[in-house]
């Protein structure tokens, strides 16, 4: 196979009755198909910490749809990690709109930022983002696009505090109870 720009001559050889030799049968131009998909510049685990940097990255489309495709971008727990988009109000998860020309063009990188949320315990949490078409609002060739995900790892800004306080405790022959 020959890749020449995006399309692919394949040519089929085959053995005749020497062994030694090789006859070529055919060759042909065959196109080479993206499929419908979505693509994320983040592909690896992110890591952020409570009260630290909000993490950003980049969504697009890897093909041209017929019709606009919208692409739900989800956090597992929006207690542990929000997602935002531009003009946006963070939350558990966003909607970008992807069309096939113009203002949102498929082709053009939208941009998610994630931050972690502030909350009073000392806990790492492990959360998961998804990027998902949906299938009601979007172009139907899209319908089978595989979600795509990774992981948030987020670092707590608490600490763990052992408090310990004296305690005393008198106990009496007489009464035999341990009261103070």
């Amino acid at each position: 196979m020959i890749n020449n720009g995006g399309v692919v001559i394949a040519m089929v050889w085959g053995r005749n009755s020497n062994p030694a030799a090789y006859n070529f049968y055919y060759a042909e131009w065959v196109p080479l198909v993206t499929p419908p998909g979505i693509v994320v510049s983040q592909s690896s685990t992110l890591a952020l910490t409570e009260g630290g940097s909000a993490g950003t990255y980049n969504v697009k489309l890897a093909v041209a749809p017929a019709t606009n495709v919208v692409v739900r971008v989800s956090s597992s727990d929006d207690g542990a990690v929000r997602v935002n988009k531009v003009g946006g109000t963070a939350g558990s998860s966003q909607d970008l709109t992807f069309t096939p020309s113009g203002t949102g063009i498929w082709s053009t990188d939208q941009a998610i930022t994630l931050s972690a949320v502030e909350d009073g315990n000392a806990d790492n949490e492990s959360v998961t983002i998804t990027h998902a078409v949906v299938d009601g609002s979007s172009s139907d060739e899209y319908d089978p696009a595989a979600d795509v995900t990774f992981t948030v790892n987020v670092t707590d800004d608490e600490s763990v505090e052992l408090m310990v306080s004296e305690t005393s405790l008198t106990v009496t022959e007489a009464s035999g109870s341990g009261r103070s």
